[in-house]
């Protein structure tokens, strides 16, 4: 019995158990398998994937069983889980004094966990400022640590069309409760075309969305793309176009922005975190107004078509507002890029780095959570 807990490699042995048949969640893997390989050659980064839906959601209850698990948990230094918290899996690897991280998404956050809960897990590490934050003051917690995340993908630089300006709207699946807001995007779009014919709008959607108030622009000034396209032609929609939209009322980690970015596209999105911790107003992107409900917070998964979901509430913005963002952004396009590339450089490099250091300093500790916590959120609260 002994032998099974011994460690049998100098390198740090980092896992990761995810679902990689889900965008957002295979995304995220591919990302950090590839951010370990390309700057950790000290670390041996596995992945062991669990199913989607509700079998994903069963595995801390049934991961015992599988032998092909217990032996891959064998050798392990550290374990990370995204978005799911297994509290059984925890507990399994503080027994077996292996080190492990949660990365939550602030929306789907339990509300029947408790501080004693989150204690459970050695380091919670979180991309957004305001779920860090939440996390600290609503439980108490000392084991959280920010690391606003990035993606491995190298950085476009470009000019704006010289002809039209074009716009991109990545709708996706539309995510829950619409939290992509394509409504508001047709809607605004449907007054700034009928107003001036030197933009092109594309609407690309996994979903069928109602987009008759669009169809009289077709052709000229409007392009409706209906498909699941792959991960590198979906990048290839973000450097193609001179601005994105994402006006999202939540997001987890804001994948759709930072892939834009990545891609020399500046966002148009939500004065709203994360969207907000991404974009510069007027530098990198264009920031629209939000307001509120009126709605006590854990919210019920019932209401979350209008209100939010658990711990966030859903950011409302107004069709006038972002189509004021379109014509300011169009308007000043010239202008705009002679600043935002070296912009945008800036801040991913150094938000790249940040992430680096981050991840370096829990390595070279040990996966020790107070001394991360502490100089991470000294660090992030020096910037704002």
């Amino acid at each position: 019995m002994a032998a099974f807990f011994t460690k049998k490699s100098s390198r740090t042995q980092f896992g990761l158990v995810n679902c990689m048949n889900n965008r957002g969640l295979g995304t995220e893997s591919r990302l950090l398998r590839d951010f370990f390989r390309n700057h950790f050659p000290d670390v041996d980064f596995q992945i062991y994937e669990i199913p989607a839906g509700r079998r994903g959601k069963d595995f801390d209850s049934t991961w015992h069983n599988k032998r092909s698990f217990r032996r891959w948990l064998n050798d392990k230094d550290v374990v990370m889980t995204i978005e799911q918290f297994m509290p059984n899996l925890f507990n399994a690897c503080r027994e077996r004094g292996i080190r492990t991280i949660w990365r939550p998404n602030h929306e789907w956050i339990p509300t029947q966990l408790s501080r004693d809960d989150f204690n459970r897990v050695d380091i919670i590490m979180t991309p957004q400022h305001a779920c860090a934050d939440f996390l600290e003051q609503h439980f108490g917690l000392s084991n959280v640590v920010r690391n606003p995340w990035i993606t491995e993908l190298p950085i476009h630089k470009k000019q704006p069309s010289a002809d039209r300006t074009t716009f991109l709207f990545n709708a996706g699946r539309g995510g829950l409760g619409e939290r992509r807001n394509p409504q508001v995007v047709i809607d605004a779009f449907s007054k700034v075309l009928a107003a001036r014919n030197d933009i092109h709008f594309t609407l690309k959607t996994q979903t069928e969305l109602d987009v008759s108030p669009l169809t009289s622009f077709s052709g000229r000034s409007f392009s409706y793309i209906r498909k699941n396209t792959s991960y590198r032609k979906n990048l290839s929609y973000y450097r193609s176009a001179d601005f994105s939209l994402a006006p999202s009322k939540w997001e987890g980690v804001g994948f759709a922005i930072l892939e834009s970015l990545y891609s020399g596209t500046p966002v148009l999105t939500t004065d709203a975190p994360p969207m907000n911790e991404w974009i510069q107003h007027k530098e990198t992107g264009y920031l629209v107004p939000v307001s509120y409900p009126d709605v006590t917070l854990p919210i019920p998964h019932d209401r979350v078509n209008l209100e939010g979901v658990n711990w966030v509430k859903a950011a409302l913005c107004n069709v006038d507002d972002v189509v004021d963002g379109i014509h300011w952004l169009a308007d000043n396009r010239t202008h705009f890029y002679e600043r935002f590339n070296a912009a945008n450089r800036e801040t991913l490099t150094q938000r790249k780095a940040d992430f680096i250091a981050c991840f370096r300093a829990l390595i070279d500790n040990g996966f020790q959570p107070d001394r991360a916590a502490a100089e991470t959120r000294y660090a992030t609260s020096a910037k704002d």
